[in-house]
C-alpha cells in the first residue's frame, strides 16, 4: 500500500501563523544535513518542527494541530505541563496516528488540555488534533511533527515528497507579533526567551523619560532583507529607529531599546518589512511625574 499524501498539520497562515524552524536531520553522523542539503534542523533531529509566535497564540487555542493523514489514534497522553520556555527532559503531550499503510505520524509539545481525539479514535484529514503548545522538552511553542514507517524508520515527508502542497524552503520575511514593554530588553539565548515567547501586554502609554523596548518575533526571510522599528512624536518627528537584522533562523527575535525623550501627545511605533509598513502602535507620551 502506497505511503499517505499529507496535508499541512497547523492550521492558520505561514508567517503569521506559523513557520518551520527545523527539518529532519539526515545526516548519519554527529553533523547536520536538511533535505536540501542545509542545515536547518540539529543532529538527530526527527522530526518537522513548525513554530507559532509566542504564548499568545496558545493562550488563544491557536494554531490548531490538524491530522495530515486520516487513520487511527493508537497512542495519546495529555496532562503535561505546556509552557516550557527552557529545555526540561519532562513527558510531553502528544497524539500518534497510525495510517493505513502502517506509517505512523506523531504530534508533540501539544498544549495541555486541548486534545480533542482519545485513543482508538478514527480519524480524517484535516481533523482538529489539538493545540500548539510547549510541553516536554521544548523552549518556545512549537509542533513536532514525525513521521515513521510500519518498520519504525524515520521518513522525511519532504525528502520523500509526502507532502500534498509543501511550503517553501526560503518563505519570504515576516513580523509574526510584536510586543512594546516598559524597561529594556536584556536577551539571552536560554535565559531571556521568555520575554519573546511570553511576551507581557502592550503598554499603550509610557512617561517621558520612561526606558522602554519593541520586541519582534519573525518569521522567515532572505540576505539583504531587513525590519525597521521607528518611534515618532505626535507631530510626526523621528524621535529614534532601528533596523533589525533579519538573521538566518526561520523563526527569531528581535528587538529594540530607547529611552522617552520629548513632548507629551500620542507617539506612533511602526514596524516596517523592507520599507513597507505592515505594524502600527499608538502609545499615549505622558509628562514626567
Amino acid at each position: 500500500m502506497e505511503r499517505p499524501i499529507l496535508a499541512w498539520p497547523v492550521g492558520g497562515e505561514e508567517g503569521l501563523d506559523w513557520v518551520i524552524q527545523s527539518y529532519v536531520d539526515l545526516d548519519p553522523g554527529p553533523g547536520r544535513r536538511d533535505y536540501r542539503d542545509g542545515d536547518r534542523t540539529y543532529n538527530g533531529h526527527d522530526g518537522t518542527d513548525i513554530h507559532s509566535p509566542n504564548f499568545r497564540w496558545m493562550d488563544r487555542d491557536l494554531p490548531p494541530v490538524l491530522a495530515a493523514a486520516s487513520g487511527r489514534v493508537t497512542r495519546a497522553h495529555d496532562g503535561e505541563f505546556d509552557r516550557h520556555s527552557a529545555w526540561t527532559d519532562v513527558p510531553w503531550n502528544y497524539v500518534e496516528i497510525t495510517h493505513a499503510d502502517g506509517s505512523r505520524a506523531i504530534y508533540g509539545h501539544l498544549k495541555k488540555g486541548s486534545l480533542t481525539v482519545s485513543l482508538g479514535q478514527t480519524v480524517d484529514t484535516g481533523q482538529q488534533l489539538a493545540v500548539v503548545g510547549s510541553s516536554g522538552g521544548s523552549t518556545r511553542p512549537h509542533l513536532h511533527f514525525e513521521v515513521r514507517s510500519r518498520d519504525n524508520r524515520v521518513l522525511d515527508p519532504f525528502l520523500d515528497e509526502m507532502w500534498a502542497d509543501p511550503p517553501a524552503y526560503d518563505p519570504p520575511l515576516s513580523v509574526m507579533d510584536y510586543h512594546v514593554q516598559r524597561g529594556f530588553i536584556t536577551f539571552r539565548q536560554g535565559l531571556g526567551l521568555r520575554e519573546f515567547t511570553d511576551p507581557p501586554p502592550n503598554i499603550d502609554s509610557i512617561v517621558v523619560g520612561e526606558s522602554m523596548a519593541v520586541g519582534l518575533s519573525l518569521a522567515g526571510g532572505r540576505p539583504g532583507d531587513s525590519v525597521r522599528i521607528a518611534l515618532r512624536d505626535g507631530f510626526g518627528s523621528l524621535q529614534g529607529d532601528s533596523i533589525v537584522d533579519s538573521g538566518s533562523a526561520r523563526h527569531r527575535f528581535g528587538w529594540w531599546n530607547t529611552t522617552i525623550l520629548g513632548d507629551p501627545g500620542t507617539w506612533r511605533i511602526t514596524i516596517q518589512e523592507n520599507g513597507e509598513t505592515v505594524r502600527t502602535h499608538p502609545l499615549r507620551v505622558l509628562p514626567a511625574r
